[in-house]
């Protein structure tokens, strides 16, 4: 077992169970759907693009509606742009957790712009490794918050499933409880005050 501060702690990869495929009402007139991609491969979402320069990219990754970062060795490695987010099951994901893991310090993080919210993100499943460092998995979440900011959202929405990870260091990272009538654990990562500096040279 592995610790970091703020008390996330992971064993086996098993941060995969971090986010599950759930419809969520915001009120009678519309739903949202957190959905999640296939994590079997990198190219779970039938990947169209891949943008690895933030600056040269930018207006092209602020579009993107359906979104996997890709994380190696605390690196960013590319910012991709899928066609759709697949849900899947319980059952998947426990497989995934038991049987699927990916080798290596990576870390996949899913993301979709729910129809009809486009100043919300929805994060759908982050995926990670035996071997994968918390600099590689905070550096995924940084890349998103960076991603919020060129698209001007307004927050980012999350129901967290893993128990390991816990309320302090979702705390540490902005994210507050959400939505306490809804079964589960959900969080939201508001940016009405302005958006967190991110050095992207950190992770070139």
């Amino acid at each position: 077992m592995e610790s970091f501060a703020g008390g996330f702690n992971w064993k086996d990869g098993r941060f995969i169970l971090t986010i599950y495929h759930r419809v969520v009402e915001f009120n009678p007139l519309f739903k949202v759907h957190f959905g999640r991609s296939r994590m079997g491969d990198v190219s779970g979402m039938f990947c169209r693009n891949r943008y690895t320069d933030f600056d040269r990219d930018d207006d092209a990754i602020a579009r993107i509606r359906c979104g996997r970062i890709v994380m190696e060795h605390g690196k960013l490695v590319s910012v991709e742009r899928h066609l759709w987010s697949s849900p899947v099951s319980i059952a998947q994901v426990w497989w995934e957790s038991e049987r699927g893991r990916i080798r290596g310090d990576v870390c996949y993080l899913d993301y979709h712009i729910p129809r009809g919210l486009p100043q919300f993100i929805t994060l759908d499943y982050i995926r990670s490794g035996q071997q994968t460092r918390y600099r590689t998995f905070i550096g995924a979440c940084h890349i998103l918050n960076e991603i919020a900011k060129r698209r001007q959202s307004a927050a980012i929405v999350a129901h967290v499933t893993n128990a390991r990870i816990s309320d302090r260091l979702l705390q540490r990272q902005g994210w507050e409880r959400h939505m306490p009538q809804w079964r589960g654990r959900h969080f939201i990562r508001r940016f009405y005050e302005g958006y967190p500096s991110v050095d992207l040279t950190r992770y070139a």
